[in-house]
């Protein structure tokens, strides 16, 4: 009886406050690390494993995707970290820009729901990348036949995983595009100016 197994491991940490980014990131790293050690266990356990492989094109193979899908795992934790960074950083120009604007009695109702928004959607992003970060794919080595579906079928679920993460950031860049838009639209009508 053949069975197939991806095992997804779940590293599990604090989850995400909204103290800040620098703690956040702090957290995908420490996740990160947890993970590594659990990869490296696995990764012994795979050559085991591929050791009753007799095709040595096919073990090269399986062991090539395995150190590739590990290795993109973490550049693009990386590489999304910092475009959430980025996102908060407009963000607080927004915010600055908001308070400046308040200040001369303008009403920015719309600009303020938009920056909830959009802190909520970064909130969100930092979780779900929290989440990836703690994943571990292992190809699962059943019969010499089924590696090449096994393989595809590991990598498929990794971009899957990926993708749901890039989707996120990707609402929370457009969320905070929404609090730009907001925020240059206030100063073009009169309406705007809050009457005492």
């Amino acid at each position: 009886m053949l069975f197939y197994f991806v095992m997804t491991s779940q590293v599990f940490a604090q989850t995400h406050s909204s103290t800040g980014s620098g703690k956040s990131s702090a957290m995908v790293g420490t996740k990160q690390a947890q993970a590594k050690s659990v990869v490296e266990k696995n990764r012994e356990e795979l050559k085991m494993r591929l050791s009753g492989v007799k095709n040595v094109n096919k073990r090269n193979l399986v062991d090539r995707v395995d150190v590739q899908i590990q290795r993109l795992n973490i550049t693009m934790q990386n590489n999304l970290s910092e475009t959430i960074d980025k996102i908060e950083k407009v963000l607080a120009g927004v915010s600055k820009r908001a308070a400046t604007v308040v200040e001369k009695g303008w009403n920015i109702s719309s600009v303020k729901i938009a920056i909830v928004d959009a802190e909520k959607a970064i909130v969100a992003s930092r979780a779900a990348l929290q989440a990836q970060s703690g994943k571990v794919y292992t190809i699962s080595v059943t019969t010499e036949e089924t590696l090449k579906f096994e393989a595809k079928k590991t990598r498929e679920l990794f971009h899957a995983d990926l993708k749901v993460v890039q989707d996120v950031v990707k609402q929370a860049h457009e969320a905070v595009q929404k609090s730009v838009i907001a925020l240059g639209q206030i100063d073009k009508g009169s309406n705007n100016i809050i009457t005492k």
